[in-house]
């Protein structure tokens, strides 16, 4: 349908029309291998990842080839920040610890950090996926104290924790240590 989209890729284009060479493109170019990494989550357990349908899937194991997941490589490619994006993320932390400076009482920890707020890394607390993978350096998660008042009213903080390959440094500071009560 668009045969140019992928040409500022690495590696050989092979343009098919029927189904039938769609087969046959695959059977050539699996040809000899034992396992893909495709955007492919286990039980969907990382929805974020998974955006492979189960009819590629079961098309690909028809050639003999395992398809495993890429959740990690998306990580590493997606989620891992350079010097830049974490002197900025340091400026940033700061303007907010400056901003909210409150007692927060329910605290959980959250999400990666990526390009897009909730990133491709790997997730910290099973609330919202099963997210098994290891943390890779240079990467970022939040811990997310916060007052959640339900069908009332919500207010949370964000501490973000980011990885290097051989520190984990808290942003946000000074840390907050101690409860402080805010109602009589």
């Amino acid at each position: 349908m668009e045969p140019r989209r992928l040409d500022s890729l690495p590696g050989h284009k092979r343009v098919f029309l029927s189904w039938q060479q769609l087969h046959e493109c695959l059977a050539e170019t699996l040809r000899g291998v034992r396992r893909v990494a495709m955007q492919y989550s286990p039980g969907n357990a990382i929805p974020s990842v998974s955006r492979v349908d189960a009819g590629t899937i079961e098309l690909i194991r028809q050639f003999g080839v395992e398809a495993v997941s890429s959740a990690d490589l998306v990580q590493r490619f997606e989620a891992v920040w350079t010097p830049t994006q974490w002197q900025s993320h340091l400026r940033a932390a700061k303007g907010v610890r400056e901003t909210v400076d409150e007692a927060f009482a329910y605290i959980r920890t959250g999400h990666s950090i990526g390009e897009e707020v909730h990133g491709n890394g790997a997730n910290m607390d099973g609330l919202e996926t099963r997210d098994e993978r290891r943390v890779l350096p240079s990467t970022c998660f939040s811990i997310e104290p916060g007052i959640y008042l339900a069908g009332e009213f919500g207010v949370r903080s964000e501490v973000n924790v980011y990885i290097t390959e051989s520190d984990v440094i808290v942003t946000g500071e000074p840390m907050q240590t101690e409860v402080i009560p805010i109602l009589p």
